[in-house]
């Protein structure tokens, strides 16, 4: 199960994108500052069921341009494509490019464009919110064939990541570890959300429950064991002390 939280770097808000006018179509970072410099009329268009696909827009100096993002199968790579629409006209702009390495207890989020890096974060383990794990189990118990179900909670987890420069949908992907997965759903709508609030960060709390089962004719009987199947429920706030309440996603894996 991969798992993030905090990152290595410093708020993204301190970033100051150049003037668009100082940067041009040449520039290595010229969507970057075109970006930042229009995300406050940022508006999300569309966004299909598993979050693959995503179409935004926003206007910078009365231009309107068009983000049009989509996600590999594994959700590991992100095409971000910026278009200037234009009198009925569409042009395109460039590419910038987010790649998500993950591993068993970090995830790194590189964006890149016209072949440099601009941004690279590392979102490391969880913390957990108590100092030892749940093991309360849910109420839900489901018997077939004599075999028992139960979804048992393995404890919660706090984390946060920095999120100022992204777009709609690599938010969605810095997010998906927390979700459970970036196809979680909902996870479009609450990253657009947090583009328009202008939040540079946002902060999250998830339980991780796991679907176990025993069987009265297996040798392990009482015992349970897993039925691998995984459910992530997780809070997302936009303050560190989780008070002031954005969203929820539920997930369920295999």
């Amino acid at each position: 199960m991969l798992t993030v939280s905090t990152s290595t770097t410093v708020l993204a808000s301190s970033y100051n994108p150049i003037p668009i006018e100082q940067a041009s179509k040449s520039d290595d970072n010229s969507l970057m500052n075109l970006w930042l410099n229009g995300r406050n009329s940022f508006e999300l268009i569309s966004s299909s069921e598993n979050n693959k696909k995503v179409v935004s827009q926003f206007v910078f100096e009365d231009t309107l341009y068009q983000i049009e993002e989509s996600f590999n199968d594994d959700y590991s790579v992100l095409e971000s494509n910026f278009y200037k629409l234009e009198q009925s006209e569409k042009e395109f702009l460039g590419q910038q490019k987010t790649l998500f390495k993950r591993s068993a207890d970090t995830v790194q989020v590189s964006v890149s464009e016209n072949g440099k890096v601009l941004d690279t974060q590392t979102f490391s383990a969880e913390i957990p919110v108590d100092s030892t794990v749940s093991t309360e189990e849910s109420n839900n118990v489901a018997t077939t064939r004599a075999i028992e179900y139960k979804w048992f909670s393995q404890g919660k987890y706090n984390g946060s990541n920095n999120i100022y420069r992204y777009t709609v949908a690599a938010i969605v992907g810095v997010l998906g570890a927390a979700a459970g997965n970036p196809a979680a759903g909902g996870l479009s709508a609450l990253a657009g959300l947090i583009i328009s609030e202008r939040w540079p960060a946002v902060y999250w709390t998830r339980e991780t429950w796991h679907y176990m089962q025993r069987n009265p004719s297996s040798p392990l009987y009482p015992n349970w064991t897993s039925a691998h199947k995984y459910k992530y429920y997780t809070k997302y706030y936009s303050d560190s002390k989780r008070t002031k309440y954005i969203s929820s996603t539920s997930y369920i894996d295999g």
